[in-house]
């Protein structure tokens, strides 16, 4: 598995911290879900609300892997599309929260059910994860028309022309779904802004890779 990381020009010299761009300091706080006085503040400033990360995540993204109804409404209401496919597993907002759910649904059937917390050690605590913040997530991100992208099912409800339920074709939820397509290894290395290291011999050594396709040579 070759592991990508970004560039460096290590003959330059150190640069001072730069500031966050609006849509930076966006996808930051998305991701803490809690300090909504910051986010009012920062919309203000009109950042780019479908503004996609190198993986294709946006801050809804961040916001409902963080279970932020408030954030995804706010979100939405400033006009967040809900349903732009990221990672290289092509997941809209709500899949990666209905699959967050699932987890932590299944970790607490198997970790806290009456048998397994009786044989506990006296030293022990059961700890049951707080499920409800998601839950409401997904009924706000329903509401305002999320769905599963289901990218790799036969029938996707998303298609690569990002087209959603037969809907018109959009730009900015299209993707490639191919081996070398969106958001993969090859994808990254396209872009130019990447290199690619492998393990040779029980040593890490970085490896050549056409700039073109973004394939290993």
């Amino acid at each position: 598995m070759p592991i990508v990381t970004p560039k460096a020009d290590v003959s330059a010299p150190a640069e001072k911290s730069k500031a966050l761009s609006p849509e930076e300091e966006l996808m930051m706080i998305c991701g803490w879900g809690k300090c909504t006085r910051r986010l009012d503040r920062l919309m203000k400033k009109k950042p780019n609300v479908n503004y996609k990360d190198a993986d294709g995540v946006t801050p809804l993204h961040r916001a409902a892997m963080c279970g932020s109804a408030e954030f995804i409404k706010k979100l939405v209401d400033a006009k967040a599309d809900p349903n732009v496919p990221a990672t290289a597993d092509l997941l809209t907002p709500l899949e990666m929260l209905t699959d967050k759910i699932t987890y932590e649904e299944a970790r607490d059937a198997t970790l806290n059910n009456w048998d397994t917390v009786m044989r506990l050690d006296d030293t022990c605590t059961a700890v049951r994860p707080d499920i409800k913040c998601f839950r409401e997530a997904a009924k706000v991100l329903e509401a305002n028309g999320a769905v599963k992208a289901l990218a790799f099912e036969i029938k996707p409800n998303i298609k690569p022309d990002g087209s959603v339920m037969g809907g018109p074709p959009s730009e900015l939820r299209s993707y490639d779904m191919s081996e070398d397509g969106s958001y993969t290894t090859a994808h990254h290395l396209r872009t130019g802004k990447y290199d690619v290291l492998q393990f040779v011999e029980g040593k890490l050594v970085e490896s050549g890779y056409d700039p073109k396709t973004g394939k290993l040579v």
